[in-house]
């Protein structure tokens, strides 16, 4: 095996074969849809690093693929150590696409979207995924809270699936809901300022901070960081991300916490920073009948706030 050819331009088609990646017609009917994953080496006890699911040849597909997908980086990480990922079939025989996504989806769950090269959840995860009966019970009963139950002059950060995860220790939460966020300046005398920063995930309220001090992305000592955190400050860019320190709201506020806000008042934000205010304003605008109804002042409010909530995310991780 020509390993220095492979790490500088991808295997061949026979170097697959010569390792075993192919299968013959009889292999793909029996196959029919399935389920496979990635792994490291060939212990049974190792944990996959990408999970997917297809039809034919689809699981040699991430091979030679030569984009920058996590799976792809890992793949020629391998080659680099002159090794080949484990490639196992997880479930297969699958009727149709539909049962694939399902088993795909289930597994994706199981292993935890953090512990993967996968960069989304398994399908319908968000509806039907993995969850405690406590987190079943917050997402499925209960009154929605409304933007109008929601503290004024406040911040909403929406967490990614790579970042909030069942059992995540506190320092952890906070740590990932205090940095870094590309928002307005939030020392300047401009806007009011932010009284509570609340850490939302799958749409239920997790936890909710008072800020004490906002401070250039990478200022402050953090206990956990993940992709995409800054290090140093962020003092050079035209836009630059910010972080808070702060501590747990204990006041009559702090009674939020578990209550789920409807996804559909993110309608059209990009941006996980979402300003209270700016929901107040919509819930407003959507309470009448039309536009015309609300006076020249509140529109340009609530179109100002929405050029500040509704843009690219930026500091999305």
């Amino acid at each position: 095996m020509d390993w220095e050819k492979i790490i500088k331009d991808g295997p061949s088609n026979e170097d697959l074969r010569q390792a075993g990646f192919f299968f013959d017609e009889d292999c793909r009917n029996d196959l029919q849809s399935y389920v496979y994953a990635y792994y490291e080496d060939d212990g049974a006890d190792t944990p996959p690093f990408y999970v997917g699911e297809g039809k034919g040849d689809r699981c040699f597909a991430h091979l030679t693929r030569p984009d920058d997908h996590e799976c792809a980086r890992k793949i020629r990480e391998l080659y680099r150590q002159h090794r080949w990922p484990t490639i196992r079939i997880l479930r297969s025989g699958l009727k149709d696409n539909a049962m694939a996504l399902e088993v795909e989806a289930a597994v994706i769950d199981t292993v935890g979207i953090q512990n993967l090269t996968n960069r989304q959840l398994g399908h319908h995860s968000r509806e039907r995924g993995k969850q405690t009966v406590q987190e079943f019970r917050l997402a499925h009963s209960g009154r929605p809270v409304s933007p109008s139950d929601l503290p004024a002059d406040s911040l909403v950060i929406r967490l990614s699936d790579k970042t909030y995860y069942e059992g995540i220790p506190e320092t952890d939460l906070y740590d990932y809901t205090r940095s870094s966020w590309r928002i307005h300046n939030p020392r300047l005398n401009d806007r009011p300022r932010i009284r509570y920063v609340l850490s939302v995930h799958d749409g239920i309220i997790r936890q909710i901070y008072v800020p004490v001090g906002w401070f250039p992305a990478g200022s402050t000592l953090r206990h956990a960081r993940k992709e995409g955190d800054l290090t140093t400050p962020d003092t050079v860019s035209t836009h630059p991300r910010w972080e808070f320190v702060g501590y747990v709201a204990v006041d009559e506020v702090s009674q939020l916490v578990g209550r789920r806000i409807n996804w559909g008042n993110f309608r059209g934000c990009q941006n996980p920073c979402v300003y209270t205010n700016f929901l107040k304003t919509r819930e407003q605008r959507d309470s009448v009948e039309a536009d015309e109804c609300l006076t020249k002042e509140q529109r340009l409010a609530l179109e100002e706030e929405e050029r500040a909530s509704c843009q690219e995310p930026g500091a999305e991780r």
